[in-house]
């Protein structure tokens, strides 16, 4: 198997020379368009077998062009996201970006993997999440040819690549910075995954003694990682963030920023909306946490995805029209959906998948946003019945009704559109009489 780690393409932060970490509001420049649609391109003549992006709106925006040129659906995955910088999001200011290097360099140089920005993510963090993530893909496609493409950024890869790559270390990372859509590539080998590619630079040939130092490091790290600090449990959180703590209220946001997205994609239906409402959200939230008054451990979820959803129905009701549709991939979260990561899914297999998912997406954005919001939250992010009418602050018997009304409006709707699906979701004239 091969994995390519592909940097996004430009965005208005990187002219800007802004720390732009939270990704809520810096698309690609028509520079970083062109960059994507390039690396489209070039990647055309390889068979990817799935394509994974952050959740950053710049990440997402390239993954679109190449799943449009690639014809393969692309995938949210919070393990590419970013670091977060914390109290430094949003400067460009000289001193912000001493204060940023200075704790990569104690990463590094002094192994203080704990130590991070103010409000931001340590080293730990980082790699709680994205090399989980990265063995699970080897553990399921080392036997295979496959292509995976992965869509992320420069720092997090500065960071991680050194752990998870058998013949590179924090020196050839440092020293070799990824590009604007730039990638690097690594197989898996007898040695374990090996970069042979890294950007237009090939990495030193495999030394076995020198690998083996590389490899030690890893294992010591990953297997014996320093003492952490106990995290605070939510409702401590919660009280902390009540009390004005912004760093608590921070930890909440990375807990459920990545579901506040999905839900706010599948009502608004195109990223740049969704990215918008997620911040809105989590500025709402904080300004009304005060008021918040929860008793059991779900209720938090539910009051936060009632901001969420009244925020993209407010929104909606202002556009008055329907949202741009997107035709992306239904599911985005590998927990609703564990085929993102099956690797014995065949091309045309994973293709009908994609064909579904487009109409569904396209049938859903049809919808009342009243009922397209009670559809998504069962259908989509799997709430329960009371779960929803905690959620939007509605009965359980209003519950039932929207979303029983929404899934007759999407039946027919697909039922119009049937010669688009594929021949064995048809309906035989038999079963149209019944």
């Amino acid at each position: 198997m091969k994995l390519y780690f592909v940097r996004h393409g430009e965005s208005a932060a990187n002219l800007l020379h802004e720390i732009s970490n939270r990704g809520f509001k810096h698309s690609l420049t028509a520079r970083g368009r062109q960059q994507a649609t390039a690396l489209a391109q070039k990647l055309d003549g390889i068979s990817v077998a799935q394509l994974f992006s952050s959740p950053l709106l710049r990440a997402v925006q390239t993954a679109e062009i190449l799943s449009a040129r690639l014809s393969v659906p692309y995938n949210i995955t919070d393990a590419l996201r970013e670091y977060d910088c914390g109290i430094l999001e949003g400067k460009s200011d000289a001193a912000s970006w001493e204060i940023y290097d200075a704790v990569f360099n104690d990463w590094i140089q002094h192994g203080h993997w704990e130590r991070c920005i103010e409000q931001g993510e340590s080293f730990l963090d980082i790699q709680e999440r994205f090399v989980p993530f990265v063995d699970r893909l080897v553990e399921e496609y080392e036997h295979s040819s496959a292509n995976i493409v992965l869509v992320g950024h420069g720092g997090i890869y500065r960071c991680m690549l050194p752990l998870i790559l058998a013949n590179i270390d924090f020196d050839f990372a440092i020293a070799h910075p990824i590009g604007n859509t730039e990638y690097v590539v690594a197989e898996t080998q007898t040695e374990g995954l090996v970069c042979v590619m890294w950007c237009s630079t090939h990495p030193r040939p495999f030394d076995v003694e020198q690998a083996a130092c590389i490899i030690q490091a890893q294992i010591d790290f990953r297997d014996n990682p320093p003492v952490r600090e106990k995290r605070m449990d939510e409702a401590t959180l919660i009280a902390a963030a009540q009390q004005g703590k912004v760093d608590a209220f921070n930890e909440l946001v990375l807990a459920y920023q990545q579901q506040v997205y999905n839900l706010a994609y599948r009502i608004m239906g195109d990223p740049a909306s969704a990215a918008d409402a997620t911040q809105e959200a989590f500025i709402s939230a904080f300004q009304h946490i005060g008021g918040f008054r929860g008793e059991r451990s779900s209720s938090f979820k539910s009051w936060l995805m009632r901001i969420v959803s009244n925020g993209c129905y407010d929104e909606l009701r202002r556009r008055k029209r329907r949202p741009a549709t997107s035709l992306e991939d239904f599911d985005l979260d590998e927990d609703v959906n564990p085929a993102l990561i099956n690797g014995s899914e065949a091309p045309d297999e994973r293709a009908e998948r994609h064909e579904i998912a487009q109409l569904i997406q396209a049938g859903i954005q049809t919808l009342p946003p009243d009922q397209r919001i009670a559809l998504v939250l069962s259908d989509v992010q799997g709430f329960s019945y009371q779960e929803i009418a905690e959620t939007i602050d509605a009965p359980l018997g209003t519950v039932k009704s929207r979303l029983a009304r929404a899934r007759a409006k999407l039946r027919d709707y697909l039922r119009s559109r049937e010669e688009l699906l594929p021949a064995r979701y048809r309906l035989d004239n038999k079963e149209r009489e019944t």
